[in-house]
Order: structure tokens, then sequence, then C-alpha cells
């Protein structure tokens, strides 16, 4: 790894006369404006402008278009703090590129996957990306850990085994984020957002894993920082956060309480709290969690003023969400059943209705069914009803798994798979997912199930 060196300057002195102190008083000191930044992009197979962009927070802004000459373009930058700039053709196909105090930077590649293009001449490029290397390097053994731990949870020694593979990519990460903050601060700042140690390397005194991972992911990165301005991947590190916590199905206050005590770091008239606070309404609306609504309005109100078709959408979206928050009238659906007949959500109204979404081939569902049989038995007389929405593709395999499973309520599917109406409509991206709804055909809750689930059918039906 190279470092990053810092050139100094000679002081020449001439011999002069001295001159008298009122004169050297009124002399002007000349300062030199700073040397620009100059890019140097040497890409082949353009058919397209290049662009240089910008992250808002949850889109991209073209700050300039170059034309390429003879497969070429040069450009030069002010010179400012360090930031990321993103060059490409389009905000799908670019490559993140750090602009620091260095005199030049040579972008070179193919426009087919400028994603892989080189960055070079540049030891403050250079640092990042052996950084981020490393840091995908102990993503991949981390991830690959975890699932050795969750096959062989109830296996002692194989259980002992994950866990010490666990500690060990901590130990690299912690090696990592202490080597690079020795070399250059800013790239320090990039590498501390991956840096979050697990529950089994310190448990830091939290009952469990949940309450470990939201009290101490961004241990290590310092919210308050300027640096952090120049740093759209803070975003990611916001969005992977609110993703995990949505995934283990935390409650709506109990995420915000979470979320707002990082939030509260940030300042909010910087571009810090942008990529921060479009990372978590982003992160939230990709697991359906009901506190996107919150954070989603928050984002497209802060920023209404870009005028940009990304926050036109997410205010579509933040719309299309009220109408799935507690209280609100769930959106109808007709789908087939397994004789071929129409079936609509409406038609089940003046009972309590689960609209369950699941599938043949998805092990949590099949593994919930059995609780899932056990309530509808206790409260069907009752007027409990349940609607399984499959997101089977295949109808033989949808219709073997009613009959194994023995669940004797009503069934739809379009059989579409995870293109199914229904699911899109409830924008549901994982299963089981459930909708409670009351005999309005108003939703109560969404995603209760086993124990969450038998307590709100208690108190509905009174026991």
């Amino acid at each position: 790894m190279k470092y990053l060196y810092l050139s100094l300057a000679l002081l020449l002195f001439a011999c002069k006369a001295p001159q008298p102190i009122s004169q050297q008083a009124n002399t002007p000191k000349v300062v030199e404006p700073p040397k620009p930044v100059e890019i140097v992009c040497a890409l082949k197979g353009c058919k397209d402008s290049l662009r240089l962009m910008q992250f808002e927070g949850i889109y991209f802004r073209t700050l300039q278009s170059f034309a390429l000459t003879n497969d070429t373009v040069r450009f030069t930058l002010p010179r400012t703090e360090a930031r990321f700039l993103y060059i490409g053709t389009n905000e799908k196909d670019k490559k993140a590129v750090l602009i620091g105090n260095e005199d030049k930077i040579v972008f070179s590649g193919n426009c087919n996957s400028i994603r892989v293009a080189k960055v070079t001449e540049s030891p403050l490029n250079e640092m990042y990306e052996q950084s981020m290397m490393k840091t995908r390097q102990n993503n991949i053994e981390m991830n690959s850990a975890v699932r050795l731990l969750q096959r062989n949870f109830n296996n002692l020694e194989k259980r002992q085994e994950a866990i010490a593979k666990i500690q060990l990519v901590d130990q690299k990460k912690r090696a990592l984020l202490d080597s690079i903050r020795q070399q250059n601060p800013f790239v320090a700042r990039v590498t501390a957002i991956d840096s979050y140690q697990s529950f089994f390397t310190d448990s830091a005194g939290y009952q469990n894993e949940v309450l470990h991972y939201a009290n101490t992911f961004f241990k290590n990165t310092d919210l308050t920082s300027s640096d952090y301005n120049g740093i759209p991947y803070l975003f990611e590190g916001f969005k992977n956060y609110t993703q995990t916590l949505a995934s283990v199905r935390l409650p709506k206050e109990q995420m915000m309480a979470f979320v707002d005590s990082l939030l509260i770091k940030v300042p909010k008239d910087s571009r810090a709290y942008r990529y921060a606070l479009g990372g978590t309404a982003v992160g939230l609306q990709s697991k359906n969690h009901p506190a996107f609504l919150e954070y989603g309005k928050q984002f497209t109100d802060r920023y209404a003023a870009d005028k940009s078709l990304a926050i036109e959408g997410l205010k579509q979206q933040v719309v299309a969400a009220q109408s799935f928050v507690v209280g609100a009238q769930a959106p109808d659906f007709t789908l087939k059943t397994p004789d071929d007949q129409a079936l609509s959500l409406s038609e089940m109204k003046g009972k309590v209705v689960l609209v369950d979404f699941w599938a043949s081939w998805c092990g949590p569902c099949r593994k919930e069914n059995p609780n899932v049989v056990k309530l509808y038995n206790k409260y069907k007389d009752k007027g409990f009803e349940i609607l399984g929405v499959s997101l089977d593709r295949q109808k033989k395999r949808w219709l073997n798994a009613i009959e194994a499973d023995g669940l004797e309520w009503k069934h739809v599917s379009d059989l579409k798979g995870w293109s199914s109406s229904a699911a899109r409509l409830y924008s549901v991206s994982s299963i089981p997912h459930t909708v409670l709804l009351d005999r309005e055909g108003r939703i109560i809750a969404r995603n209760l199930r086993g124990e969450m689930l038998h307590q709100e059918l208690k108190k509905l039906f009174g026991e």
C-alpha cells in the first residue's frame, strides 16, 4: 500500500535592501490560487457523453457532461475538502472517485464496464480501493461464518467453530481500521462504517444480538465529523443498518428511537444528514417497515426544492405507504382460488381476516403453518378467517403444500411468484408476511407471527 505524501514547499529568500516600515506595510501580499485537480479520462468504446455526478441522498445529479475526443477527455476541478464524485455514462453505470489534494487523477477503462475502470496516479484512491477490497473480503468471510453458525446452532462443537471464525473476522476489521487511521483519516471514515464488531466479540452488556447491533453498529463512526459531507457511503451504512433491524421485525417505535438517536448526531444542515436520512428511508422502504412513512416524508419535505424525479417517486411511495398504516383501509385485490374461481379480499368483510403471504418453497412459511393452523382452529368459529396468498409458480406444488400442511382456510394465487399482483400491491419483499384486518377491512397490524399473533387474536376475541 502506498502512502499519501504531502509535498513540502521550499522558501527562497533573496537579498534586498530593507524597505521603510511604511512601504512594507503598504505592500500587498500576493496569494497564489490553489492549483486545480486535473482529471484525465481515457475510456474506450464510449457511445454516450461522459458524466461527472454527485450523489444527492437518493439520486445522482449530473455536474458536468463531456464528449470524448479520441477516447479521452481532460477537465479540472477546484481543490476542496476531500470528497467522492462519480464518473460514468449514467446513474447505473458509474464508478466512485475520491477527489483529494492531489494534482492529477487518471481514470481509464472501457465504457462497457465502467464499474471496473482503474483509477491511477492517485495514492489516495489506491488506498481507498485497497481498503474497500479488504472490507468486501471481510464481509464475505463474515457471511460465511454466520451461515455456518445458523446451520449448526444446536451442534456445540460446530457452533464454537463458527463463533471463532466470526471473532477472527472482527479482529481483521479492527486491524484494517487501525491501519487506515494511521495513514489517512478521511479514508478511515469510510472504513469505519463497515467496522461493526459482533455480539460474540464484544457483547458490551447487551442482552441479545439485536440490541447490541442497534446500539453499536456505528460505534466506530464519528457521525459529527464534517468529513462525512463528502462520503456518500454513509447512505449505505444507514440503509444496511435499517434493513437489518427491519428484517428482525423491530417495532416502529423502537426503530425510530434507535434511528433518531443516530440522526441527532448529524448536523441537519449538512450533506451528511441528507445521506443518513436518505439511507434510512430507502432501507425501511425496501423492507416495507412502517417507520418508512415517517422518514420518507421527512426526506421529501426537507429536500422538496430539488424538484427531482427521484424525490417525486419517493413522495408517491410515501402516499402509497399511507394506505398500509394501522387503521387504513386495506387495498382490495382479486385472485383465483385453487378451483379457478375469482375471490376478492373485500368479500371477506365482516370477519377478522389474516392475509397470509407464503409459498410452498418457503421454509419459514411452512415452519410457521402449524402455529397458524392451531390459531385458525381456535378462533374460526368466533369470526376469524385466513386468506392465504401464494407466491408459487407451479399449481401442483401449491396444492400439495396446502394438503400436506392441513391448511383448511381460503387460498388464492396468480402463480406469478414474486411478480404476484397482490404481493406487489402490498409491497411484500419477504415471506412469510401477514396483514391482520378488522371486520371492516381496516389494517390492525402487519407481520404478526407466532406468539405475537396469538396475543393479538386473544385481545380481539376476548380470550
